[in-house]
C-alpha cells in the first residue's frame, strides 16, 4: 500500500490530473418495511421523450417482497433511461480511495447514449477546476483524452489514457465507462440477482426524500455484517419521483478490519436536462468551448 502511495505521489508531481469516474451501484435486500406511494402525474415540462407513464414515475408495484420491489423500480427506470438520447448535469462525487475519503468534487458532465459519449470538467475544488475529459465508445483507440489545467496542462498537452489504467484511475473508485445513469442502474439489476449475497439485508422505502428541489422516493438499504468480500453496510438511492431516474447514491462499506461502517462514496445528478440535442461537436476536443491544449 505505501508502495502504491508513492507511485501515486511521484504521478502527482508529474501530471496533477484528478481523472474522472463515473457512477457504481452497490445494493442488496431483505425483509423490509413500508410500500412506496404513488407518484404524483407528471407535468409536461418533465416528461421523458417517448416514455409512457408507467416507465417516468418511481411508482409503487404490487406489494411484494421488498427486493422485487426494488428490481421492479429499478426495470422502470431503466426503460425510461432508454428512451433518453442525452442529457447534461452537474455531477457531484465524494469516494474513498485506497481507505481515504476525498473531498467532494463537482463536475460538468454531458453524456450521449449512442455512441456512448461522456464529457467532464471539473468544476470544483478550485485546484482542479477547467480539467476536462472526453471518452467515446469506438474511437481514439478506446482511450480517453484528457488533460490537466495550468502550467502543467501546457506542458503535457492532450493525454490519451486507457479508462483502467493508472492515470485515468487516480484518485477514482471506477472507470470513466461506467458513467451515467444507466450504467448505474443496470448494476443495481445485476447484483439484485445475487440473493446469496443479499439475505440478510433490510430495504425501506422513504417517501421524504429529496434531490436538488426534486420529490425522491428514497430507498435505504442495511446489511448487519460483511459476507465474505461484500461489504456493503447501508445504502441510500433518491428515485426522482417524476422521472423515475436516480439523482443520488450514497453507500458505506464494513471496514475490513472491523469498526463501524464508513462511507464509501456519495455521487449526485443536480441541473439536469433531458435530450438537449447533443452532437459529436460536445466529445469533440477541437470544440471552442473547451479548453483542450
Amino acid at each position: 500500500m505505501n508502495q502504491l502511495r508513492r507511485r501515486r505521489s511521484e504521478w502527482r508531481a508529474a501530471c496533477d490530473a484528478g481523472w474522472l469516474c463515473a457512477l457504481a451501484l452497490v445494493v442488496g435486500c431483505g425483509p423490509g418495511t413500508q410500500t412506496p406511494r404513488p407518484a404524483a402525474a407528471p407535468t409536461k415540462t418533465t416528461q421523458v421523450k417517448g416514455a409512457t407513464a408507467a416507465q417516468r414515475q418511481a411508482t409503487a408495484p404490487d406489494p411484494v417482497q421488498p427486493l422485487d420491489q426494488a428490481l421492479t423500480l429499478a426495470r422502470r427506470s431503466l426503460e425510461t433511461l432508454d428512451e433518453v438520447e442525452d442529457y447534461v448535469c452537474e455531477f457531484v462525487k465524494r469516494e474513498r480511495v485506497d481507505g481515504e475519503l476525498l473531498d467532494e468534487e463537482r463536475l460538468e458532465m454531458k453524456l450521449r447514449h449512442k455512441p456512448f459519449s461522456v464529457y467532464m470538467r471539473f468544476l470544483e475544488p478550485k485546484a482542479l477546476a477547467d480539467q476536462e475529459a472526453i471518452y467515446v465508445e469506438g474511437r481514439n483507440d478506446g482511450k480517453l483524452l484528457a488533460h490537466t489545467n495550468g502550467l502543467k496542462g501546457q506542458l503535457f498537452g492532450t493525454l490519451e489514457l486507457h479508462p483502467d489504467g493508472f492515470l485515468a484511475m487516480r484518485d477514482n473508485r471506477y472507470p470513466i465507462t461506467n458513467a451515467g445513469m444507466k450504467n448505474l442502474v443496470t448494476l443495481l439489476l445485476q447484483l439484485g440477482e445475487r440473493r446469496d449475497l443479499l439475505k440478510d439485508c433490510r430495504v425501506e422505502f422513504n417517501d421524504d426524500g429529496e434531490i436538488d428541489g426534486r420529490d425522491c422516493l428514497l430507498i435505504e438499504i442495511s446489511n448487519p455484517r460483511p459476507v465474505g468480500e461484500f461489504h456493503l453496510a447501508k445504502a441510500k438511492i433518491w428515485l426522482d419521483r417524476e422521472r423515475n431516474v436516480p439523482l443520488g447514491f450514497e453507500s458505506w462499506e464494513w471496514p475490513a478490519d472491523g469498526g463501524e461502517p464508513v462511507l464509501a462514496e456519495s455521487y449526485r445528478y443536480e441541473k439536469l436536462k433531458f435530450d438537449q440535442g447533443l452532437t459529436d461537436r460536445d466529445f469533440d476536443p477541437a470544440n471552442p468551448d473547451y479548453s483542450f491544449p
